[in-house]
């Protein structure tokens, strides 16, 4: 293959249309159905890709009875493309922002976890500061999924329960806001309500709400058995969901596991208590990830740094929290 002169051939020639038609082929799988979504005819998709195939000097596409599919040629032209028009994207919304000419979107990947916690208040903050953004919040039942979002470059930032995982290593920048902790939780209402200390053999043959056994709360209360030398409770219902745990819970017998914060920062502690029970030491930080060598948008930098005056309180405040009547439900900053 001949080197190809940017600025001569491809800095000219190369058309976006070309390549949003390229991308259209591609997501649909046939020059027909790309004609029918942009609603010309077969021949004139046929032409704009044969043109941009001139321009970059190779064929893109791979033809068979079934369609076509791009080779690896136009693999790499379209993971390059996603990212260049990515940026084109972050571009227009800086100029649009900069301008005043338009409010511009964040989007944010937020576990249900976190986001019960801590952006109810956030997001009261930042709307008050900056009411023109509108937000988009994607919830993701695990960092991984999140992360995935992220890397497909369909958010703009992540918040999750951050813990080191293998594949994310190298593709992101990981900012720790502050630790949380997890805790058992049941009804205000309940017979363990007003209990000054719960052992956790008490707990063992109680009806229990939990996440699914890949979740770092699963862990911990795993652990917490193990440890006491106690067979791990079978819960009768598993879920990420926190309204349907928080709901199962309030006027019930049952118990469940929280982050600390889902009860701390709801005005109302959702109408439950965290237990006095002694769980394994635990460090468990929230963090806002993002994809690195990707410039956020003037949007996004403004909610970091809502998020980390957020963060800051929390931290002024760990002593006092820390002393905190856990039992009496005191949640407040």
């Amino acid at each position: 293959m001949a080197r190809v002169d940017w600025e001569k051939q491809l800095g000219r020639r190369l058309k976006l249309q070309a390549l949003h038609a390229f991308c259209a082929v591609v997501e649909r799988g046939s020059l027909s159905q790309a004609a029918r979504y942009f609603g010309c005819s077969q021949p004139a998709i046929s032409a704009v890709i044969a043109e941009l195939e001139a321009a970059v000097g190779v064929r893109l596409l791979d033809r068979s009875a079934k369609g076509v599919e791009p080779n690896i040629y136009g693999q790499a032209l379209l993971r390059r493309w996603s990212v260049a028009l990515d940026e084109l994207k972050q571009g227009i919304n800086d100029i649009q922002y900069l301008t005043g000419s338009a409010a511009g979107e964040l989007r944010i990947a937020c576990t249900e976890g976190v986001g019960s916690a801590i952006l109810r208040p956030v997001i009261e903050a930042f709307s008050t500061n900056h009411p023109a953004v509108c937000l988009r919040v994607d919830h993701a039942e695990t960092i991984l999924a999140g992360l995935a979002k992220l890397r497909e470059r369909n958010v703009d930032i992540c918040l999750g329960r951050w813990r080191k995982l293998p594949v994310a290593e190298g593709d992101f920048d990981v900012e720790i806001l502050f630790d949380d902790e997890t805790v058992v939780a049941a009804s205000k209402g309940g017979r363990w309500a007003h209990r000054s200390k719960v052992d956790l053999a008490e707990l063992a043959d109680l009806s229990w709400i939990l996440t699914p056994p890949e979740s770092w709360n699963y862990s911990i209360i795993e652990d917490s058995f193990r440890r006491a030398g106690l067979a791990m409770p079978r819960p009768f219902l598993m879920t990420y969901s926190v309204p349907l745990r928080a709901n199962l819970v309030v006027n019930s017998e049952h118990i469940t596991v929280f982050p600390a914060s889902i009860l701390r920062f709801n005005w109302d502690n959702l109408g439950l208590v965290a237990l006095p029970v002694d769980l394994p030491s635990q460090t468990w930080p929230i963090a806002i990830v993002t994809l690195k060598q990707r410039v956020l948008t003037p949007a996004a930098l403004l909610f970091c740094s809502q998020l980390r005056a957020f963060a800051a309180r929390v931290k002024e405040d760990e002593t006092a929290l820390r002393a905190a009547d856990f039992q009496a439900g005191r949640f407040w900053l």
